[in-house]
């Protein structure tokens, strides 16, 4: 569950992660009082919801290897796809 924070979720899967690390955020402060301990918190309510992040390529670090953001990607989908769950099965 590596990759921190989602650039992009739907809101389903945020409003879970974020219940739980809201949860685990501070007993995970208890015992790691140091910078990325939030972080950690993250990792490990992702985990606990089974919901592994898909790191992808094509974001802002990386623009000299594309033709920029993947906004592109977004704005091909129409309504009725927006919240819907990933078919990306590249990590699996």
């Amino acid at each position: 569950y590596p990759g921190g924070p989602p650039y992009m979720a739907t809101g389903r899967d945020m409003f879970a992660i974020v219940q739980t690390w809201c949860e685990l955020v501070p007993r995970v402060h208890h015992v790691y009082e140091h910078l990325l301990g939030e972080m950690y918190g993250w990792s490990l309510a992702a985990a606990h919801l089974n919901l592994p992040h898909v790191l992808a390529r094509f974001m802002v670090s990386a623009v000299e290897i594309t033709d920029g953001e993947g906004w592109p990607l977004i704005d091909a989908l129409g309504d009725d796809e927006i919240c819907d769950y990933s078919t990306l099965r590249e990590k699996e």
